[in-house]
């Protein structure tokens, strides 16, 4: 079974649509004078999508590992409380199902259901990660399949797996922080086209009908709207960065 979360829904893909439109007819009016140019422009429009798509799966992942990091915190504490860890993942779940998390109430339900069909929990756990996509998830799962195996300590295990997905999310929180400002910058200057030609449009229109009545000036156009996608492609690749 796939991860739900991963699944836009119709409002999100609505959006995207009319963004992708609206962005087409601006680039038509701006760049080539021709509205009906718009419908010309907006297969690339699967470039934005795509892009949009990613960002999305992004950060339904970052809240994933925040929800995961109170999930181990509420199963550290009912352990601790000498509960077994079936019993634990039961109260964690019944925890947060009544708290504003949004997604992994229902995989912990999905484990819960599994534990009283008697599946074992590791393997559930490893099920999860593995529809998560979600590498902390899966570790989690296969040092609790070691430990339950060898007869290790699951609340100390337990500990190190908080200790280790806090500092990735704090890793990850400080080179968002840290390259966020360079990211704004990149799209400023991709902005900066369409923020000269508007001007120039409001303000002396006839300095630059040139490009729109020639066949030179829409190739000028046209190379200009690829080099500036490219720049876009650019500044996402090098701003990615996993932890």
């Amino acid at each position: 079974m796939e991860y739900y979360g991963y699944k836009p829904s119709r409002l999100w893909w609505g959006k995207e649509l009319l963004k992708i439109f609206l962005i087409a007819l601006a680039v038509a009016w701006l760049f080539y004078d021709k509205l009906f140019v718009a419908v010309l422009l907006l297969p690339l429009g699967i470039i934005i999508l795509q892009a949009d798509r990613r960002k999305y799966i992004l950060r339904v992942k970052d809240k994933l590992r925040v929800e995961f990091k109170e999930f181990i915190i509420h199963l550290s504490g009912s352990l601790n409380a000498g509960y077994s860890l079936e019993q634990g993942i039961k109260r964690a779940c019944d925890d947060m199902s009544h708290e504003a998390f949004m997604y992994l109430p229902k995989e912990l339900a999905i484990i819960v259901n599994g534990i009283g069909l008697n599946r074992d929990v590791e393997t559930l756990l490893m099920d999860m990660g593995v529809r998560c996509q979600e590498e902390t998830i899966m570790e989690f799962a296969r040092l609790v399949a070691t430990a339950k195996k060898y007869g290790g300590n699951i609340n100390t295990l337990i500990n190190k797996t908080k200790k280790k997905l806090n500092d990735k999310l704090m890793v990850e929180k400080e080179i968002d922080t840290m390259i966020a400002a360079k990211r704004l910058e990149g799209y400023i200057m991709l902005l900066m086209p369409f923020g000269i030609v508007l001007y120039m449009r409001v303000t002396n229109g006839s300095y630059i009908n040139l490009l729109y009545e020639s066949v030179i000036g829409t190739v000028v156009v046209t190379l200009a709207l690829l080099a500036i996608l490219i720049c876009g492609l650019m500044i996402n690749k090098i701003t990615k960065i996993e932890v």
